[in-house]
């Protein structure tokens, strides 16, 4: 989602474990309801909203970081000034490995300047990132990409093995309030948020030389959670959020009037993950 901005963001306040407000197409109150179920589930030791605020990112496309460096994460300050272009962006991405690997969609970061917010132990960093792959949706390829980090990752979602049709889903992603400042500022406070739906549909595609599913859910997402991960009640991770739910339906199909979240080939992915590694390994001796 694209937005006309002033030349500078205030961050007012970063939180990665409360919901959010301020939402497009749902209401808070929807948002909420399809989560009270699922709100004492637990994941190993970690209450769910724990879980899920660590493996996932805010991701800015459009944005400079006076603090962020390509060759080390730096920490968030409370409050900071930030450059921004005339077109920004806000969506999420997802842990996958711990070597600094994070996947999002591929329409997420389609601009040059990409900066990524996450946790760790040391609490919460900034940094700028690297794109190792995305698909080209020029051509109809996935909208899925690989991003890197220079940083170590205690928390990341592990891929599930099986799932089908009917199956409870959370669905994870960045939602903000949006306030005016003075003259050429905007107030802006982000928050990760988690939803609940169930699974719809899954499809299988091709696109770019590469096998991916498309898992169609009900959960009521928002722009912002476009890259943020649906996982199972276990916690493991299903798909990535894609294009989300068209704001006209299509009654034939049905793929449009559903929320989408893409699965590429884990193989594939865990292959591309390692060739990267080992190359990143060899630029940094």
């Amino acid at each position: 989602m694209k937005f006309q901005v002033a030349k500078t963001l205030l961050l007012g306040a970063m939180c990665l474990f409360l919901t959010g407000c301020g939402a497009t197409r749902f209401t808070q109150q929807q948002r909420s309801a399809s989560f009270r179920e699922l709100e004492g589930l637990k994941v190993g030791p970690l209450a769910i909203r724990d879980y899920l605020g660590n493996g996932s990112g805010i991701l800015f496309d459009g944005v400079q970081f006076s603090q962020s460096n390509s060759s080390e994460s730096t920490s968030v300050p409370e409050q900071g000034t930030f450059d921004a272009g005339e077109k920004w962006s806000v969506g999420t991405a997802t842990a996958v490995d711990q070597h600094g690997y994070f996947v999002t969609a591929a329409h997420c970061v389609e601009g040059e300047q990409i900066s990524l917010i996450f946790s760790t132990s040391q609490g919460t960093r900034v940094s700028d990132v690297r794109v190792v792959w995305m698909g080209d949706l020029s051509k109809g390829g996935m909208d899925f990409a690989l991003l890197h980090v220079p940083s170590h990752l205690e928390r990341v979602f592990p891929w599930a093995t099986e799932f089908r049709s009917g199956d409870t889903v959370i669905s994870v992603g960045v939602n903000f309030d949006r306030s005016e400042g003075g003259e050429n500022d905007v107030d802006l406070k982000f928050q990760i948020e988690p939803v609940g739906g169930r699974v719809s549909k899954i499809i299988g595609e091709q696109g770019g030389g590469v096998d991916y599913r498309v898992i169609l859910h009900d959960s009521p997402v928002v722009d912002g959670f476009s890259g943020g991960p649906l996982i199972d009640k276990e916690g493991l991770l299903l798909a990535i959020h894609s294009t989300g739910q068209t704001r006209f339906p299509i009654r034939w199909n049905k793929r449009m009037r559903f929320p989408n979240a893409v699965r590429p080939d884990v193989g594939w992915l865990t292959g591309l993950i390692e060739r990267d590694q080992a190359e990143w390994n060899q630029m940094e001796q």
